[in-house]
C-alpha cells in the first residue's frame, strides 16, 4: 500500500500551500483500496463535512460519508479546504499522525523516517506541511492515542476520527 511519489520546497510547505485539488490527480494517488470506500468526507478548518448536504459530517455516523468522487466534487460545490478519510470499526485501517516530521532545511527527521518505513502504508504530507499521515492496515496499539517521540509526536487513530488527506506524497528522501 506505499504510495510515495517523490518532491519537495520547504519542501513541506509548498505543497501544503496549494489548493486541495491544485494539480493532483487524488484518485490516481490515493489508493483504490482506500478510495473504494465510503468513507469519505470534505473538511473546512479540519472539520469534517457531509459531501452529500455540506453540513457537519460525524466520525461515528456512516450515513454523513460518502463516495471519494463525492467528497471531491464537495469541495467545489460548497467552497471546502478538501477532502478527508474516516476511521471506523468496520474497516482494518489506522491512521498515524507524525508531527513534527520535517526539519528546518526540509528533511525528515530519523526518527520520524524511521516510524514511516516501518509502517510501509501509504504515506504523505499532513495539511501543516511539516508532518506525515500514514495509512496502513492495523489495529491500534492499546495505551494511548498522542505520544511524544524525540521533538515530535505521534497520533493513532482506528476508528471514530478522520485524517484531512492531501494526497500530496513525497519519498523519505529530501
Amino acid at each position: 500500500m506505499v504510495n510515495d511519489l517523490g518532491g519537495t520546497k520547504h519542501p513541506a510547505e509548498r505543497d501544503a500551500s496549494r489548493g486541495p485539488l491544485d494539480d493532483l490527480d487524488h484518485d490516481r494517488v490515493i489508493p483504490l483500496e482506500l478510495t473504494s470506500r465510503r468513507q469519505w468526507v470534505g473538511h473546512k478548518h479540519k472539520i469534517p463535512v457531509s459531501p452529500a448536504t455540506g453540513q457537519r459530517a460525524s466520525t461515528m455516523q456512516p450515513s454523513s460519508w460518502g463516495a471519494f468522487q463525492e467528497a471531491m466534487a464537495a469541495v467545489e460545490r460548497f467552497g471546502l479546504d478538501g477532502i478527508g478519510f474516516v476511521f471506523s470499526p468496520g474497516d482494518p485501517y489506522c491512521g498515524v499522525d507524525v508531527d513534527d516530521a520535517i526539519d528546518n532545511h526540509g528533511n525528515v527527521k530519523p526518527w520520524a523516517r524511521a516510524i514511516v518505513e516501518r509502517l510501509d502504508g501509504y504515506t504523505e504530507v499532513s495539511q501543516s506541511g511539516t508532518g506525515r499521515h500514514v495509512i496502513v492496515k492495523a489495529t491500534k496499539p492499546v495505551g494511548p492515542n498522542r505520544r511524544a517521540i524525540e521533538d515530535g509526536r505521534i497520533e493513532i487513530y482506528d476508528r471514530a476520527r478522520f485524517f484531512v488527506v492531501t494526497g500530496r506524497t513525497l519519498g523519505l528522501s529530501p
